[in-house]
């Protein structure tokens, strides 16, 4: 067993207990050191992860210092607010122009339509001369049989 230092003070309850004669030199001193080698282990180890979790913490601080550093410099480097603008810019664009197409398309529907109409009324109007110029011609065929007649 390791005897106390000379110059470290005994707490006052052991002294207090020298005074009244509880305990003698040796005693006290193979208590302390009792003590000591029950907290020495746990105290170590606990020190022991202390310099671990630091040790691991001062490696994460330096790699998110890494991770800022390379999201700063891609931030410079493609600048990333002004992307973003230019996509909702063309973004705008590209609905108008959805829009643009949609009626344009609704309007060439309606035109090919109308266009089948008056194509449908043109045949029917030249069929209607055909048969008016028909019935014309009878009519004078009629006309010259009854007058020859």
């Amino acid at each position: 067993m390791a005897a106390c230092p000379e110059n470290v003070e005994e707490p006052a309850h052991i002294e207090h207990a020298k005074s009244y004669g509880l305990l003698s030199e040796q005693e006290a001193s193979a208590l302390g050191v009792s003590l000591i080698n029950i907290f020495e282990p746990p105290l170590t180890k606990v020190r022991q992860q202390l310099s671990e979790a630091s040790s691991k913490q001062q490696l994460l601080i330096e790699q998110m210092q890494c991770e800022n550093e390379r999201i700063e410099l891609s931030q410079k480097e493609y600048n990333l607010q002004e992307a973003f603008t230019k996509m909702k810019v063309y973004h705008a664009k590209l609905v108008n122009i959805k829009k643009d197409m949609t009626m344009l398309h609704e309007k060439s529907t309606k035109l090919k339509k109308r266009a089948m109409r008056l194509q449908e009324h043109c045949q029917k109007q030249a069929l209607q001369k055909e048969l008016d110029k028909e019935r014309q011609l009878q009519r004078e065929l009629k006309l010259v049989e009854d007058t020859t007649k």
